[in-house]
């Protein structure tokens, strides 16, 4: 039973998906929870999957189809925003600033996993590049998604 088990454990070690795998998540400032609003943003092939939560309560889930052909264009997009690791840069002394995590895995292998924190005017994290631009990128593969927002906020 036991060697049977190592076995499972270690054919699952050894299979990790290759496919491409991107993910924005975007957590607010701690408020009271009527009002945080954090949302994730997950694209693999066959679709992107969005849902807001609020500390961890699930507000809304959508799941959109998307072609391998997209998936491909949105990867090969990404590129254009130079985000990349960066040694971490430590937070000093701000408080109330929200959070945007970037996790990808892209089709040659390579995988981009920091964050962000914003706080104050500046940028404390372990990525830099146009994250403003690549959290745009991420939104608008959510159709309406400022309204699917607001309508949450009411």
């Amino acid at each position: 039973m036991h060697l049977m088990l190592l076995l499972v454990l270690m054919v699952t070690q050894h299979h990790q998906s290759t496919e491409p795998y991107f993910k924005y998540r975007y957590v607010d400032s701690s408020v009271p929870p009527p009002y945080h609003r954090s949302y994730e943003i997950v694209v693999k092939p066959g679709k992107v999957k969005f849902v807001v939560d609020s500390y961890g309560d699930i507000l809304f889930e959508e799941e959109i189809s998307i072609s391998k052909e997209q998936l491909i264009l949105f990867e090969n997009g990404l590129k254009k925003f130079k985000v990349k690791l960066v040694k971490e840069k430590q937070l000093q002394g701000c408080t109330g600033g929200i959070s945007q995590y970037f996790e990808g895995r892209f089709g040659n292998g390579t995988i981009l996993k920091g964050y962000e924190y914003l706080c104050g005017g500046k940028s404390y994290g372990t990525i830099q590049g146009d994250t403003e631009g690549v959290k745009k990128y991420f939104q608008q593969l959510v159709p309406d998604l400022a309204e699917k927002m607001k309508k949450l906020n009411n």
